[in-house]
């Protein structure tokens, strides 16, 4: 719970704030702890991290799910809009983040 401007809760916002901005994904805050949804087949969080505005978990699978800001790429998706001169757009869901093949 807390700000959500950006997708950093990883829910969607019922409240939406009313701002000037035109880039503002995200919404109002998230005002008590509210369960984020991932698949089944991940299993459980395991750890989580958590940024000024963008959050990463860890599931008992080994898989990652990343959410909130991504204007500068920090989720580590959205490499093909960086390729086409566009800013990656941020994840107000989690996503699943491929993570490299050793």
């Amino acid at each position: 719970f807390g700000a959500n401007d950006v997708g950093q809760c990883g829910v969607p916002s019922e409240t939406h704030k009313d701002d000037e901005e035109d880039d503002d994904e995200g919404g109002g805050p998230v005002l008590s702890p509210t369960p984020v949804r991932i698949p089944n087949s991940a299993g459980k969080v395991t750890k989580v991290s958590a940024g000024y505005a963008h959050t990463v978990l860890t599931t008992e699978s080994g898989k990652v799910f990343v959410f909130g800001q991504n204007d500068n790429g920090q989720l580590g998706v959205g490499g093909e809009s960086f390729k086409k001169g566009e800013d990656p757009e941020a994840q107000t869901t989690p996503i699943e983040t491929p993570l490299p093949q050793t």
